[in-house]
């Protein structure tokens, strides 16, 4: 059956003109230009998803090539590919604000990574609270001592001793919580030289190994991409990388990763 090259629709034999286009028709599909230039490479759901919608689309060149170190290519012929990269933008924005909307909606028993903490942050909020559990432990435990030994003039009758070990318990509490407190905080001063070399050999190998224009042609994003979409994309591309390479990172922790590298490539730059 003949098919229109231009219009991408089927004829019935005995056309030889596209009545829509003015097009000269060609003999079948398999004639159409061949599917060699990526409009997409990703996760290969992604891709699959993205292959599926062009073809709905009515693109007819859709292909996929090999994998490669950059994803899953999304490919579609030289005459579709402006028509093809419209309609990829139009799918990555619809999903970007359905995974924003499910972000700002997590389900019951799905919670979101909590903000990270530096281990020096971390430090000196752990030492602060310690500090600040002796503290009271041992001037509580001063002002029992005190007025048991009847240095001060508080009486309270019957009641008195009752008061004491009751004050006593919660004062030895505060000492018992405050040394645990400190004990923990020592530990974690330990981790942050580890958490500073770690951060900086992390950043080092990527930045070594991806630019913003290398992660931007991966990602395919061009001049026409919404900002918000370009943020998304680069943000994820970040992630699936670091992650890939490092599989035992805090979920926390590559965020708060990402986030940094996603700085230092692009926020840096545009400065």
């Amino acid at each position: 059956m003949p098919w229109c090259p231009n219009c991408k629709m089927e004829y019935i034999e005995g056309i030889s003109v596209c009545p829509d286009c003015g097009s000269s028709l060609i003999d079948s599909k398999e004639e159409l230009q061949p599917a060699n230039k990526i409009v997409f490479q990703g996760e290969e759901l992604i891709s699959e998803q993205i292959a599926e919608f062009l073809d709905y689309s009515g693109i007819q060149s859709v292909a996929a090539g090999e994998p490669n170190e950059n994803g899953f290519p999304v490919l579609v012929s030289e005459t579709d590919y402006e028509e093809a990269m419209k309609f990829v933008h139009i799918f990555l924005y619809k999903e970007s604000e359905k995974r924003l909307e499910e972000a700002q909606a997590p389900a019951e028993n799905q919670k979101a990574p909590a903000p990270y903490v530096k281990k020096a942050d971390k430090y000196d909020d752990v030492h602060s609270s310690a500090i600040t559990l002796l503290a009271v432990g041992i001037l509580g435990a001063i002002f029992l001592i005190l007025k048991i030994a009847g240095f001060l003039p508080f009486s309270f009758g019957s009641a008195s001793l009752l008061f004491d070990v009751v004050m006593g318990a919660i004062f030895i509490f505060f000492l018992i919580s405050g040394f645990s407190s400190l004990k923990r905080a020592k530990v974690i001063k330990g981790e942050i030289h580890e958490e500073v070399t770690a951060t900086k050999e992390i950043t080092e190998w990527f930045l070594s190994e991806y630019t913003a224009a290398s992660i931007d042609q991966a990602i395919s994003a061009d001049a026409d991409t919404p900002e918000e979409l370009k943020y998304f994309q680069r943000t994820e591309y970040i992630k699936h990388e670091v992650n890939t390479r490092l599989t035992e990172l805090d979920d926390s922790y590559l965020e708060d990763l990402t986030e940094n590298l996603y700085h230092s490539l692009y926020e840096t730059e545009a400065s």
